[in-house]
């Protein structure tokens, strides 16, 4: 896992894959080996294979589910990835009730919204968000920088900016 996250901060998404493969490999019914394969996947742009896996991780720990937010957060993440938005506000309204609103959960809920043409809740929780992070801004936001593939980094940003996320 550790040898992955370095794969990824260097922006070489297909070894993160890679070693995080042989993880599920060396520990195949681990149940967080697997959500992290999930997270690697999201990153990849590989959505639906990613959203799989993740499932079958908390399935293999439900106690943990209720404990760990990365469940919710990368389900939910991978959903958007995969283009399963009511998915992805489901989830990630169940974290952010859960373990509260952070930079890395309440962004994804507004693009969810925003891909779904839900215009007004959209501007709302930004508007929400922009009250728990008021110096947050896009251009600083490098987490969801993290894609592989341009376009899905364009999806997030475009649907952050249609809701008035600057």
């Amino acid at each position: 896992m550790a040898l992955a996250s370095v794969y990824l901060v260097q922006g070489k998404h297909d070894d993160a894959v890679d070693a995080m493969n042989r993880g599920v490999m060396t520990a195949p019914g681990d149940s967080i080996t697997l959500l992290w394969l999930g997270y690697y996947l999201h990153w990849i742009g590989r959505g639906e294979k990613a959203v799989a896996t993740i499932k079958k991780s908390m399935e293999l720990d439900p106690i943990g589910v209720g404990q760990d937010p990365g469940y919710l957060d990368f389900l939910s993440w991978a959903c958007f990835t995969a283009g399963f938005y009511e998915e992805s506000i489901s989830n990630m309204k169940k974290a952010i009730e859960k373990f509260g609103s952070i930079k890395t959960r309440d962004p994804w809920l507004i693009a969810s919204y925003i891909m779904l043409g839900r215009i007004e809740e959209s501007m709302e929780a930004a508007q929400q968000w922009l009250k728990v992070d008021p110096t947050f801004s896009l251009s600083s936001w490098d987490f969801g920088r993290m894609y592989k593939r341009p376009e899905d980094s364009k999806r997030l940003y475009g649907a952050l900016r249609k809701a008035g996320l600057k």
